[in-house]
C-alpha cells in the first residue's frame, strides 16, 4: 500500500531586496511507508513585494498526495507569504504553529533545548528500519491531527520554518515557484 504521505527537510537561502526577492530551496524527501524511497528536489522562486534582507532556513515538510515522486516535477507554487527572521525565522514558525497545538509544544520545546536541527539532521541521515517504524506512526499520527488531505488530485504540502541564526530580513510577498525533481531512490523489491 502507498500512503502517498512523504517528509524531510530543506533549506532555504534568499533575500529580498526593496519590491524583488529571491529563495532556493533544497529537500530531501523520504516515503512514509519505507525509509529506502527518497527523492530529493530544488525550488527556484521569485518574490514580489516590500521587504528587506536575506538569510539561510531550515524547514520541516509533509507532502501528501504524492503516489510518485515525479509527481511534483514542474510542480508550481504561488503563495501569500511573509518573512519576520531577526537572528530566527520566527515568520515561519509562527505560520507553521497556527496548524497545530500539539507541534506548537514540539517547536517550542526544541527551541528551549536549541537541540532540534542538529537532532533531526543526524536522524535524517541515520535512518534504520527498526528507528523508521516510530518516525512513521509520529508523521502519521501528525498527518491525521492536523486533518491534511491525503487523497487530494494533486500533491499537498505543509512546511514549518526551524529557527536558526544568521537570518535577517523583513519582508510580505507574493511568492511563485517551480519545484524540479532531481534524484529518485525507489529501489525495486
Amino acid at each position: 500500500m502507498n500512503s502517498g504521505i512523504w517528509f524531510g527537510f530543506a533549506v532555504d537561502v534568499g533575500g529580498h531586496l526593496g519590491i524583488w526577492g529571491t529563495n532556493t530551496m533544497y529537500a530531501n524527501f523520504y516515503s512514509l511507508d519505507s525509509y529506502q524511497k527518497s527523492f530529493t528536489v530544488q525550488s527556484e522562486r521569485t518574490r514580489w513585494g516590500p521587504g528587506l534582507g536575506g538569510g539561510i532556513g531550515l524547514n520541516f515538510y509533509i507532502v501528501t498526495s504524492l503516489q510518485d515522486p515525479m509527481g511534483v516535477q514542474a510542480m508550481e507554487t504561488e503563495t501569500w507569504d511573509f518573512q519576520l527572521a531577526i537572528g530566527a525565522k520566527w515568520g515561519a514558525v509562527i505560520k507553521g504553529l497556527s496548524k497545530s497545538r500539539k507541534l506548537a509544544q514540539v517547536v517550542k520545546h526544541a527551541s528551549e533545548t536549541k537541540g532540534l536541527t542538529k537532532a533531526a539532521l543526524k536522524l535524517m541521515t541515520r535512518l534504520e528500519p527498526g528507528d523508521y517504524v516510530d518516525i512513521s506512526k509520529r508523521l502519521r499520527e501528525m498527518v491525521q491531527s492536523m486533518d491534511l488531505k491525503t487523497d487530494a488530485a494533486t500533491p499537498q504540502t505543509f512546511n514549518m520554518g526551524i529557527p536558526i541564526p544568521g537570518a535577517l530580513e523583513v519582508s510580505v510577498f507574493k511568492q511563485y515557484g517551480t519545484w524540479t525533481v532531481l534524484s529518485v531512490n525507489q529501489p525495486t523489491p
